[in-house]
């Protein structure tokens, strides 16, 4: 009886440990292949047929041009998310506030040679700017001491007042900007 009973738990006991491994083997297998799937994700896509297109649309050219003009010390950046020069002081806020403003850009930021933003215009043209949107920009770029104007094509500002709003009152005294005129081709 007892040579049986050993027999038995010996057998339990193989049967346990071919089951465990066959377990891990199937974790290991799983691991690969998720593993493998990752980075397959991170691999170029197959081609696909694509045509280049404007990055700016008939209202914004002029401005982005008249821009280059009034500020030839900057860089001017097309449609960057504000996601990208602001961040929340609390950590737990970011996500938030990341998720809030994820698809929110202005459509020309203004950057010093530092790399920092210091103006942001948005340009008006057959789509409206939501109010909402605008006093969510505008609050928001207060408060990071970025300025922000709302511009058309066809009602362009001073060089010298948008510059004021940037730069500072003492850059109106520079040269820079002070006969622009919108050259149209």
């Amino acid at each position: 009886l007892r040579e049986n009973t050993m027999n038995a738990l010996g057998q339990g006991l193989a049967l346990g440990l071919l089951l465990a491994a066959a377990a891990l083997g199937v974790l290991w297998w799983w691991s690969r292949r998720a593993a493998a799937g990752r980075r397959k994700a991170r691999r170029a896509p197959q081609p696909v047929a694509v045509q280049p297109r404007p990055m700016l649309g008939r209202a914004e050219l002029p401005i982005w041009l008249w821009l280059r003009q009034v500020f030839p010390d900057h860089a001017i950046m097309v449609k960057l998310p504000l996601t990208r020069f602001s961040m929340p002081r609390d950590a737990a806020a970011a996500e938030g506030l990341f998720a809030m403003l994820g698809g929110v850009y202005c459509t020309f930021t203004l950057c010093d040679n530092q790399g920092r933003a210091v103006g942001c215009v948005d340009v008006m043209g057959e789509r409206k700017l939501s109010r909402g949107n605008r006093q969510l920009k505008q609050t928001l770029l207060s408060q990071c001491h970025v300025g922000y104007w709302l511009l058309t094509p066809d009602a362009l500002p001073e060089p010298w007042a948008i510059r004021a709003e940037f730069l500072g009152l003492g850059a109106t005294e520079s040269n820079a900007g002070e006969s622009v005129e919108l050259q149209t081709a």
